[in-house]
Parts: C-alpha cells; structure tokens; sequence
C-alpha cells in the first residue's frame, strides 16, 4: 500500500496510523484519485482495507478527500467498498468578493 507506485498511481498525499485510535488506518487521496475509473477505485479502496484486516484485527480503513476531509469512500459494516465519492466541487476563485 505504501509503495511509492501506488501512492503515485491513486494519488495517495498521506496515510497514517492514527494517533487516538490504533487500529484505524487514515488515507488522504487527492486528484489522481478521481482521476480513476470507479472500478479501480473501488478495488485499491477493497485492497486497503483487506491488508490493513491483515494485519490489524477488527482494522479500519478511512479514505478521505486530502483537500476537504470528506470521505471519498464508504466501507459497509463487513469491510466491504458501499459507495465512491464524486470528486468534491473545486472552489470559485471569487476574487475580491466576500
């Protein structure tokens, strides 16, 4: 998963054990991510979380959009990939306007 390949690949910015809760694994994703086609993002998001089960018990996997903090994909209650975000709406350059 750490692979310098796939981190390029899915557009992995970070991933990391969080601190308060050991057994969940956090993965920031950003444009390359929606850059891919559902299928494969459907299947990195399963490989994530079966090797993290691996090696964690009861393991948890959180991907999240890098840029917003929103979920860019829902596991079910079995581990299993239940829906992919849309890539979040990019931000207007508003310019001077509150």
């Amino acid at each position: 998963m750490t692979a310098e390949k796939t981190r390029a690949a899915f557009g992995v910015e970070g991933a990391y054990r969080d601190e308060k809760v050991l057994r969940l694994l956090v993965i920031r994703v950003g444009a390359r991510w929606y850059a891919r086609s559902e299928a494969d993002r459907r299947e990195q998001a399963q490989s994530w979380h079966e090797l993290w089960r691996k090696n964690v018990p009861q393991g948890i996997v959180s991907v999240l959009d890098a840029k917003t903090g929103a979920p860019a994909v829902r596991f079910d209650r079995n581990g299993q990939v239940a829906g992919l975000a849309k890539r979040p709406a990019e931000e207007e350059d508003r310019g001077d306007q509150p």
